[in-house]
């Protein structure tokens, strides 16, 4: 049984020495005869590993162990603890889901014929997530001529939308509908109306063929 009295003081080691500066860590640490394994750091999303418990027999010893990790490698939690008197490999209780960096510690107390010791060794993991590639370009859609000319299949878009109820703003005072402003002759703020209307069709509109 972790003792409430040695689980504390182990927190608060474990505390102390993730605050100090370090540098690459080794995969194992050995206390008063007994060496325990940790993974290195390294990159994954899914880690999964097991901690290696080694010498426990050969030295008459007990191991009382906690299991810890922390977002900013500064405010730890427990998540896992217990009692060994003899050699094992224990699975690490890694979250569901690596978010960033994350840091990890296996802190032990040791107590054997040459007396008591305690110890701890932290690693990282790293989730590099790939963004997913950009869509492609739009390629596709009917101009503003085919949509002024084919009215029957705007369903459900109707042709007396009004334009700036449906894009906002005051572009045209007064306002008109999505068919006059494809009518609309020029360039400039007219043509830009054209094919925003074309543009919002081509996604609304429930049919287009534009080979009509």
């Amino acid at each position: 049984m972790f003792s409430k009295k040695r689980l504390f003081t182990l927190i608060a080691l474990v505390t102390i020495l993730a605050l100090l500066p370090s540098t690459a860590l080794a995969a194992s640490f050995t206390i008063l005869g007994v060496t325990v394994t940790v993974p290195g750091s390294y990159k994954s999303c899914t880690p999964d590993d097991t901690i290696n418990f080694d010498n426990i027999t050969a030295t008459g010893s007990t191991v009382e162990y906690i299991f810890n990790q922390s977002n900013d490698g500064v405010n730890w939690n427990a998540v896992g603890s217990g009692t060994l008197t003899a050699d094992a490999n224990v699975p690490f209780p890694y979250p569901n889901a690596i978010t960033g960096t994350m840091y990890f510690n296996v802190g032990i107390h040791v107590t054997n014929s040459q007396g008591f010791a305690v110890g701890q060794k932290l690693w990282n993991v790293t989730c590099e997530s790939t963004p997913p590639p950009p869509p492609p370009p739009q390629d596709w859609g009917c101009s503003p001529g085919y949509w002024k000319n084919h009215t029957e299949y705007w369903s459900p878009v109707t042709t007396g939308t009004f334009y700036n109820a449906l894009f906002g703003g005051y572009n045209f005072d007064p306002d008109i509908t999505l068919l006059e402003a494809l009518n609309l002759k020029g360039g400039g703020v007219y043509s830009d109306a054209r094919h925003k209307v074309a543009e919002y069709l081509n996604t609304h509109a429930a049919y287009a063929n534009c080979d009509d």
